[in-house]
């Protein structure tokens, strides 16, 4: 795209050098914006003929062929990246002040985000606060830590009606084993959200059957939080509680999520219940020396899918110890992670009922066939035109 500027009639004829014109900002191939001299920028493509007669500077907005100037391997893309980093000793002496002029109020702009993400973090932490007891109350009544009768006791008096009034007679209520509390009440709330049930299996099921809570707790300078799961004692492993803390520095602002750290546990498996891998016997016969022909057996451990993955991620590696694909394939398995992380913290957790009951499930599913209406009804009014 050629800049507006750009006129074949300015005063000196197509490609005339302009001695007011001290610098030139063109963007490569990559989008970075380089700083060119007039000499250079006159003669690069599109630069010819650029109108600069009323202004100290000018700008050129035509991309570089990158064929052209042979920019195809990663060494000369990581220069154009380091000729992205403007020199302010590259610009008119007068602009300059302005220009340290504007940084100073973005500077100020930061420290007063800086201050927003300190209230924030205290006015989550409030109403985390609130509804702690809340939440509680319902680790009780899933666990079966409440009687019938407490819990009729605390249901307002319009949702006990509704109930009453779709109570099934007495004569036609099938007897059935009364059992205490919500039985598998994590395990299906989980499994109604996507992005967390795609990593369950079937073996997974059985033990989280035993999951009776989940919380999270915000760390209190709002540069991220930590997952707690709650266990019964089981079959599988001996820890009453797995965690997941997650280091984010920018986690309450509106920027993407930097992950800084992220932090699993041990879970002590008890033997021969490990989920996350299995112990494969193999034989293995020698080849030489004196135990040639002799046949001993080994144990290789093979990993198997399984949520309980979630708890042992990997470290996060230097980014400079990467190449291009193994970075990609981390930031991928970071992003997934972290994902799932959120869909527990600001979903599952805080309606953990309607995830059960599958409610909000219909309600997203509700919000997207609203979406999709309206833009049928775009594409309508579209056609109309």
């Amino acid at each position: 795209m050629s800049s507006p500027n750009n006129n074949s009639n300015a005063p000196g004829g197509e490609g005339a050098p302009n001695e007011d014109v001290p610098t030139t900002f063109v963007f490569n191939a990559l989008g970075n914006l380089n700083i060119a001299s007039n000499a250079t920028a006159n003669a690069s493509p599109g630069g010819t003929g650029t109108n600069t007669s009323n202004r100290p500077y000018s700008f050129n907005f035509n991309l570089v062929d990158s064929n052209a100037n042979n920019i195809n391997n990663e060494e000369e893309e990581d220069e154009d990246d380091e000729d992205f980093v403007l020199d302010m000793e590259s610009y008119p002496k007068y602009l300059r002040t302005r220009l340290l002029f504007l940084k100073q109020l973005n500077q100020q702009r930061e420290e007063i985000l800086q201050n927003y993400v300190v209230e924030r973090a205290a006015l989550e932490a409030k109403f985390a606060s609130l509804s702690q007891p809340l939440y509680d109350t319902r680790a009780k009544v899933v666990k079966g830590e409440m009687t019938d009768e407490e819990i009729a006791a605390n249901l307002k008096h319009e949702e006990e009606d509704e109930e009453k009034d779709k109570e099934v007679p007495q004569d036609e209520e099938e007897e059935e084993e009364v059992v205490p509390g919500i039985p598998q009440f994590w395990v299906n709330a989980m499994g109604h959200m996507n992005v967390i049930a795609e990593c369950i299996t079937e073996q997974d099921i059985e033990c989280l059957e035993h999951l009776v809570d989940v919380k999270y707790l915000d760390h209190p300078d709002g540069k991220g939080f930590t997952l707690y799961f709650y266990f019964r004692p089981n079959e599988f492993f001996e820890n009453d509680v797995l965690t997941k803390r997650y280091d984010v520095p920018n986690f309450l602002s509106e920027e993407e999520p930097v992950l800084e750290a992220v932090k699993g546990c041990d879970i002590q498996w008890k033997a021969g219940k490990c989920l996350t891998f299995t112990e494969v016997k193999k034989t293995q016969r020698a080849k030489g020396g004196k135990k040639s022909g002799q046949i001993r057996t080994i144990i290789k451990k093979e990993r198997q899918e399984s949520f309980f993955h979630f708890f042992s991620p990997p470290p996060i590696p230097p980014v400079d110890d990467l190449d291009e694909e193994q970075a990609e394939a981390y930031d991928e398995a970071f992003d997934h992670d972290f994902d799932i992380a959120q869909a527990f913290r600001t979903y599952v957790i805080p309606k953990a009922v309607l995830w059960f009951t599958g409610e909000e499930l219909l309600d997203d599913d509700d919000e997207d066939d609203d979406e999709d209406d309206d833009d049928d009804e775009h594409d309508d009014d579209d056609e109309l035109q």
